[in-house]
């Protein structure tokens, strides 16, 4: 997935066996909601001997989350902008440099900066160095007891239209160690939940014609292709694949 700065876009493979929990950003009080993982099968085998206690199953994988970025999730936050991982995936380590700078100099505005549904963050760098206006949004980080990736939500009041240096409504991003679990599919599914609670019908999102791990994730949460276009100038006008997905 194409990666307008501001938000997150990444991908991950396929989906893992695995528990779910949102919590829910207007009322972080509610309990999640979680949807139960898969019961671990043992692969065929003699039973037991009289007497003997079973061979244990697996245990389940924890549970993967969405949790709204804080001090308390923040410093694996860091460690993996410290090994160069970024939300950013067009601007990579440098854009992963500048939140660490961030941070670093004050961490409190910098989390406030990550829930943003008036706007009023500072103007976001483009790949061509560019900068625009931030649009109304928040991101939410991937945790499944430590950092997993981000993914992110932006709008325009009122439209479900975007401009044109924004190539789609959402992106994520997930860690490499954590990818190939499901969690990419997982956490683009959650977040059409709250997509529909900021009034938007559908969204869209945008990925490369050879990306075709991104585009699994997509179609993977109801995706469907919409157009083949050329980025804007901004993103060196490289051709790309448009999706739009339901929210409802």
């Amino acid at each position: 997935m194409n990666t307008p700065p501001g938000n997150v876009f990444v991908h991950a493979g396929d989906m893992q066996r695995t528990s779910l929990l949102f919590a829910d950003a207007a009322n972080p009080h509610r309990s999640p909601v979680s949807i139960p993982s898969r019961a671990y099968r043992s692969p065929p085998g003699p039973s037991s001997p009289p007497g003997k206690d079973p061979v244990e199953a697996r245990p389940p994988c924890p549970p993967m989350q969405l949790v709204r970025p804080s001090t308390e999730h923040l410093p694996s936050y860091i460690a993996a902008l410290e090994r160069g991982w970024s939300a950013d995936n067009l601007r990579g380590a440098a854009a992963a440099a500048e939140e660490l700078l961030r941070i670093r100099e004050d961490a409190g505005p910098c989390l406030a900066s990550f829930d943003d549904r008036d706007a009023l963050g500072l103007t976001v760098t483009l790949p061509d160095g560019s900068t625009a206006p931030r649009l109304a949004g928040f991101r939410r980080w991937i945790w499944d007891g430590e950092f997993a990736g981000s993914i992110g939500l932006r709008w325009q009041r009122g439209t479900t239209e975007l401009p044109p240096h924004c190539l789609g409504h959402i992106g994520y991003a997930v860690v490499p160690c954590k990818q190939r679990r499901g969690y990419a599919t997982a956490a683009l599914k959650l977040m059409l939940q709250e997509a529909a609670k900021v009034g938007l019908p559908f969204v869209e999102v945008t990925t490369d014609p050879d990306n075709i791990a991104s585009q699994r994730v997509i179609e993977a949460a109801g995706g469907g292709l919409q157009e083949r276009f050329f980025q804007p100038p901004q993103f060196g006008s490289k051709p790309g694949l448009r999706y739009r997905i339901a929210t409802a």
